[in-house]
């Protein structure tokens, strides 16, 4: 923000006896407000010079033009050619010099102060910069009550706040609230600030809303915990709210802005912000998400796509085309997709063959997690997204898409010496007949490792067990039904054998310990 003479004269105007703006100092930005000295000869175009006409007559102080504010003290007229061609602010003689100057300098910190908030790399930046600015705490929240950014938590008194914040979101009680005070049902759909009065907290609070191209994203909240709300500061406000927008429109990608209840959920997923099920469950409230039953990550390397021929935001559209009604947002260089789904498999072969040509045609390659059900493993699958497409290049088996189960197995090799938990490099056909066992009461769990320790032999199997072969051959086509598996791949055969393995080495080793 430009800082120019026109300013100060309006700061002043109320208290000017003669005022003299040229419209040169319109557009002359100030750098720095100066009070004259004696024997000053020297005058800069770019600065602010404050003094008294006494001050100014004794010393025969002749100006170069320039911009100066003056308190008229004197008891005789002033000689005004000591101001020729300068713009030029006289005060009444009622004013005192070193409160004029104080309120002065408090404009240049403000406006230096709103320019770091304009050029700010990050949201926690500009929230600290505007809460000095502001004196006061600051908390930015998008529209959907997440909380994007804050000050200093310990000047912070209002609990409520400070729950919020620790909590990355707003309760669901608590929106309920706040969605229901009057001041912010007849708020205007712009950012002046308005004030919000909660009866269960004594802390007052000042608010303008953000808006990212004409569609409200946020709110900036001013927690008058340490002073109150001054005139100049809601003159202010809104100021920050537009230095907010401008970096939210920079640096927000198209994905970003639109289904914002659903990205920010799947965000704090990633970022492990939801740390139980009673958390979960309340985010599933606040947000009002509905989800299949089971869930794959898919992570998109967009590094060697090129959109110079393509339309705007073709790969938004393209994206919402081939996984439509899905989450996704950009997180860590990646793409990133929640597919959910009921039934497997999980996408048709059409459907795979129009995702493999979008892949091939654009250089975007696909990596995609084992299934799961459990939501607070998000980010666990999505290293599995990412590690499908790293470890397919590592080995020279990158394709365009690229299944985490896949290489599931070069992935514990590759992690066996950093003391990894060994449960997410098991087989996941494992863990599903695990459960289908512990459900229905059968043993196809055993059953297949019999079968694999006896080379694929139904016969050998069924001795070994004491059944039928045709009860076998019925335990086979279920566990090629339940876990899809390809008895005749040898590496997923290999890696389901090693699984087995692990885990007994686990068991073994738990009970030496225990």
């Amino acid at each position: 923000m430009k800082l120019t003479f026109y300013n100060i004269y309006n700061n002043f105007k109320d208290y000017s006896r003669l005022t003299n703006v040229l419209e040169l100092s319109s557009q002359i930005p100030l750098l720095e407000a100066k009070l004259i000295v004696k024997n000053q000869k020297i005058f800069k175009s770019n600065f602010l010079y404050v003094g008294t006409t006494s001050f100014i007559v004794k010393n025969k102080i002749k100006f170069e033009p320039c911009h100066v504010l003056l308190i008229d003290d004197l008891k005789e007229n002033f000689p005004m050619e000591c101001v020729e061609g300068c713009s030029y602010v006289i005060l009444e003689g009622s004013c005192d010099l070193f409160q004029v100057f104080n309120q002065i300098s408090e404009i240049f910190t403000e406006n230096n102060l709103l320019n770091n908030i304009k050029n700010s790399t990050s949201l926690s930046s500009i929230a600290e910069t505007a809460s000095q600015l502001l004196d006061n705490p600051v908390v930015i929240i998008d529209s959907s009550y997440r909380v994007l950014a804050n000050s200093e938590t310990s000047k912070i008194s209002d609990k409520y706040w400070v729950e919020n914040i620790k909590k990355g979101y707003c309760s669901y009680d608590f929106i309920a609230y706040v969605r229901n005070m009057e001041s912010i049902k007849t708020s205007l759909n712009n950012a002046f600030p308005f004030q919000v009065i909660c009866a269960k907290s004594p802390v007052e609070r000042w608010v303008s809303k953000i808006f990212v191209g004409g569609k409200l994203v946020g709110y900036i909240v001013v927690l008058l915990c340490e002073s109150p709300m001054e005139a100049s500061n809601k003159n202010i406000l809104p100021s920050v709210s537009n230095a907010i927008s401008k970096y939210l429109e920079k640096t927000s990608n198209n994905l970003s802005l639109e289904n914002t209840d659903y990205k920010n959920f799947f965000m704090d997923l990633l970022d492990n912000n939801i740390s139980d099920e009673k958390a979960l469950n309340e985010k599933f409230k606040s947000y009002n998400i509905a989800l299949k039953s089971k869930f794959l990550i898919i992570a998109l390397n967009i590094d060697n796509y090129d959109s110079t021929n393509n339309i705007p935001n073709y790969l938004s559209y393209e994206l919402n085309k081939l996984f439509h009604k899905k989450i996704h947002i950009y997180y860590e260089n990646y793409v990133v997709i929640l597919y959910d789904y009921d039934n497997d498999p999980f996408i048709s072969l059409e459907h795979l063959q129009q995702l493999e040509s979008f892949a091939l045609e654009n250089h975007i390659f696909l990596g995609i997690s084992n299934s799961f059900n459990n939501l607070l493993l998000c980010k666990n699958h999505f290293n599995e997204a990412v590690n499908a497409i790293k470890l397919g290049k590592n080995l020279n088996k990158l394709n365009t898409i690229n299944y985490y189960k896949s290489f599931q197995f070069y992935d514990f090799l590759y992690n066996s010496s950093k003391l990894m938990e060994i449960d997410s490099f098991l087989h996941p056909s494992l863990k599903t007949l695990k459960a289908f066992d512990a459900e229905n009461n059968t043993e196809l769990y055993k059953t297949l490792y019999i079968y694999l320790t006896n080379n694929q032999n139904a016969v050998f199997t069924a001795k070994q067990l004491f059944v039928h072969r045709n009860t076998i051959k019925y335990r086979l086509d279920k566990i090629a039904e339940l876990a899809h598996i390809d008895f005749k791949n040898e590496e997923e055969i290999f890696h389901i054998y090693f699984s087995y393995k692990c885990f007994m080495n686990k068991s073994l080793t738990f009970h030496k310990h225990n």
